[in-house]
């Protein structure tokens, strides 16, 4: 059975010195721009609390399959080469065959100015893959490689 996309979620961490406007922006410009508007409404944001009582919001975002498929090609076009290259090559490490899903990491500031970089620093916009079924790694690179991710 070929692997076919779950979901996505999009995340980041907004804590009290940053603008959660900025942080949103960051995340929505992870998407295709025609997706931006229609998604925007269902960023949810949930407050916890810091070891030392700080307040952090966490802004997310799920995507369901048609347009997470979207949101995965818009990363291919928007990435640079060496980005995907990054990501080709340490695909074992960013994808857990025992919950189905591709971690990637995505430096948040350079998201906010609308160029998608990867980064695995803590202050991310963390985008997570998750497909239907168990699959192995080969599979899901060569799922990847036809979306053109990698």
């Amino acid at each position: 059975m070929e692997p076919r996309i779950n979901e996505v979620i999009i995340s980041s961490h907004c804590h009290i010195t940053e603008n959660p406007n900025r942080v949103k922006k960051a995340i929505l410009n992870i998407i295709p721009p025609e997706l931006r508007s229609i998604l925007s409404s269902k960023l949810i944001v949930e407050k916890v609390y810091g070891f030392y009582g700080n307040e952090i919001r966490i802004l997310s975002l799920r995507v369901p399959s048609t347009e997470a498929v979207k949101i995965i090609k818009y990363l291919a076009k928007t990435l640079s080469s060496i980005d995907r290259s990054v990501i080709r090559a340490s695909l074992d490490l960013r994808y857990d065959s025992k919950s189905n899903k591709l971690y990637l990491r995505f430096n948040k500031q350079q998201a906010y100015k609308g160029r998608i970089v990867i980064d695995d620093s803590d202050d991310v916009v963390k985008v997570i893959i998750s497909f239907r079924g168990r699959h192995k790694l080969n599979d899901i690179k060569a799922l990847l490689k036809d979306l053109g991710l990698i």
